[in-house]
């Protein structure tokens, strides 16, 4: 027999056009069909002892019917239209490319586990999208949130000194060394998302849009995602997998490209970008281990032995600032987070080191902003004792 939009929406249990009394568009009877299909997947899953064969004609008819609403090609704008006394004889006529559509959804034998279909039942819209950036205006949520913990961290580690009076912090837009002819060279800003580049974002409930954009590469596969993949070895399974998530947990990735589909899916099923225990948890223990070695390696840098201060300036603890090493205690894991950077150096920093009027702090910060990548130092001597710090841009 023939399939039809009408026997889709039969398999789905709805033969009545009353269950879209309370609708008024066809955005609200697709969010009906979804909830139907949800309970009835649940019930039926293999998991659960259910048919398989009924659960992937439940599946494939679910998938029809998406189809429709995601072209637009929903009869008269409404799924009761295939619910008339008229529409039922004359299915079969009508439908031919949804009998192709369905035999191609039947094909797939892909079985999530129940516990995806549970938790996408939680929610009524998709709560991800992914797509290419249309412009070059939104800003990776995780590069800007790594670039402002870095600038904090590099402030803290000066602010630390209490005789420092003046520091003179990195602008808020990175300013450029002047050429010979004037020009001034702007450092890009790497936490843009260039337009064209693929961008996944969530759901914000409150307003009913997606924001929270990530490039690709820093986004963290959520284990919602993960549970409807059933066999992330295969690409071409992992495919099939994620656009059957479409209109469920995720929406976009219909749109986009054959590459840029499978970019996604090779992002999606490689267990280093997954968040959780699969992921996140043993990425921080690979990163505990390299901090200790990281740790060991550049003690040797710095000089722990405190001097007693010459002549009691200050009240300044010698040794009591905590000397920082990329990736340990919250500090930046970038080796050349300040590569190109020039430091202009005044004072002493007797918390690096010795005491006041002692070489040793000054040896141990200079050591400390080499390990970060920070070179060209020049230190300038001044009467007095209000110290500054300076960051100069030479990119």
């Amino acid at each position: 027999m023939t399939k039809t939009a009408t026997s889709c929406l039969k398999d789905l249990d709805i033969t009545d056009a009353t269950v879209f009394d309370d609708c008024d568009n066809t955005d609200e009877e697709f969010k009906v069909i979804k909830k139907i299909w949800r309970r009835k997947v649940l019930s039926e899953h293999p998991d659960k002892g259910g048919d398989p064969a009924l659960f992937r004609t439940t599946n494939a008819s679910f998938e029809v019917l998406r189809d429709l609403f995601q072209q637009s090609s929903v009869e008269n704008g409404t799924y009761t239209s295939y619910l008339t006394g008229q529409a039922k004889a004359k299915a079969a006529e009508t439908d031919i490319d949804i009998d192709e559509l369905f035999k191609k959804y039947s094909k797939n034998t892909n079985v999530p586990s129940w516990d995806f279909y549970a938790e996408a039942e939680k929610e009524e819209v998709p709560i991800y999208k992914v797509e290419n950036a249309r412009s070059a205006r939104s800003a990776c949520a995780k590069c800007k949130s790594v670039s402002q913990k870095a600038a904090k961290a590099i402030a803290d580690s000066v602010a630390a000194a209490e005789d420092v009076t003046a520091i003179v912090a990195s602008a808020p837009k990175p300013r450029g060394k002047k050429s010979s002819n004037n020009a001034i060279v702007q450092k890009e800003d790497t936490t843009k998302i260039s337009k064209g580049d693929i961008r996944v974002g969530s759901i914000e409930k409150d307003a009913g849009t997606y924001g929270r954009w990530h490039h690709l590469q820093c986004w963290r596969v959520p284990k919602k995602i993960q549970a409807g993949l059933t066999n992330p070895s295969d690409e071409e399974a992992s495919l099939r997998d994620l656009l059957s998530m479409e209109e469920v947990l995720l929406t976009g990735l219909g749109d986009m490209d054959e590459d840029d589909q499978m970019a996604f899916v090779r992002h999606c099923i490689n267990s280093e970008n997954h968040a959780g225990k699969g992921g996140r948890k043993r990425k921080a223990a690979g990163d505990a281990a390299q901090g200790k070695a990281k740790t060991a390696k550049v003690a040797s840098k710095f000089t722990s032995t405190s001097k007693s201060a010459k002549g009691g300036k200050s009240n300044i603890v010698p040794g009591s600032f905590k000397i920082l090493v990329p990736g340990v205690d919250g500090a930046v894991d970038d080796e050349s987070f300040l590569k190109g950077k020039t430091f202009v150096m005044t004072g002493v920093f007797p918390e690096v080191g010795g005491g006041d009027d002692d070489s040793l702090g000054v040896e141990n910060l200079k050591s400390m902003i080499e390990t970060f990548g920070g070179s060209k130092l020049r230190e300038v001597r001044v009467l007095g004792n209000t110290f500054i710090a300076e960051c100069v841009d030479q990119s």
